[in-house]
């Protein structure tokens, strides 16, 4: 079973690096790294190129955003799980691919492996995440009060691309979103939670920065669960903030408490 990782980029000279060697790390599973850059114009290229012989596509060239740039690596991909690994993440431990693959081989109706994700407020050390993103209590009916699964931390079958389509265009920052409801919502794939922390990332996104782009952000989750026939509004939508941000920090400091046996 060979697992199709994505890495899109743009500019990320400063990051990339550590996402490459961070799949190169992983043991005991057949990969497949399709990395599509943008066209950066810092050191970014310089460096994908030393590690050419390590990827199994490398596509340079501009594109219509990342949503665009995402599409065209799920294009290229032929393994029969994809998940994204965005360039300024990596993977957490050397075997987080090898565990997602025998979760598929064990359940093999299972369309989706869900886990968490470790964000790192600190952006020179992703080994202490800040605060966990849980796919514990995920269930698709919470979507529609904005509490969705970690997206990094999402492992599909290709098959699930190839019957319910990639990600919509028409979107600029919640297309990722969209693809979700439209997955467990309306399609109601399969899914599995699993207890583990798959990816670190850092803190700050297109998505995060600010008043002006949670607006923004808020107003597409509506409109995302709109187009798939989901009920709810701006404002129930808005009230996510406060709740994610109390149960983050909790799940996370219990994680901490159990880890120091305490």
């Amino acid at each position: 079973m060979k697992i199709s990782v994505i890495t899109v980029s743009f500019n990320s000279a400063r990051t990339i690096e550590a996402t490459i060697k961070s799949v190169i790390s992983q043991k005991d599973v057949e990969i497949e790294h399709i990395v599509i850059d943008g066209g950066s114009n810092d050191d970014t290229h310089s460096i994908l190129l030393r590690y050419q012989t390590s990827l199994s596509h490398l596509i340079v060239e501009s594109d219509d955003g990342i949503y665009d740039a995402m599409n065209k690596g799920i294009r290229l991909s032929s393994g029969d799980i994809v998940c994204l690994l965005n360039s300024d993440d990596i993977f957490s431990a050397s075997d987080v691919l090898s565990k997602v693959r025998d979760n598929f081989l064990r359940y093999p109706g299972l369309s989706a492996v869900l886990s968490d994700v470790g964000h790192c407020k600190n952006k020179s050390d992703l080994v202490r995440a800040d605060r966990l993103v849980s796919a514990k209590y995920f269930s698709p009916w919470k979507m529609r009060f904005g509490f969705n699964p970690p997206h990094p931390g999402v492992f599909l079958r290709s098959s699930v691309y190839e019957k319910y389509g990639l990600f919509r265009q028409d979107f600029k920052t919640g297309a990722d979103l969209e693809f979700m409801v439209r997955l467990f919502c309306k399609k109601r794939i399969s899914y599995l939670k699993i207890d583990l922390c798959s990816v670190m990332m850092r803190d700050g996104g297109a998505s995060t920065r600010g008043w002006r782009s949670f607006h923004r952000n808020t107003k597409e989750m509506t409109r995302a669960c709109q187009v798939n026939d989901i009920r709810t509004s701006y404002i129930v939508l808005l009230m996510r903030l406060p709740v994610k941000w109390f149960f983050q920090r909790m799940i996370f400091k219990i994680k901490r408490l159990n880890q120091w046996g305490v």
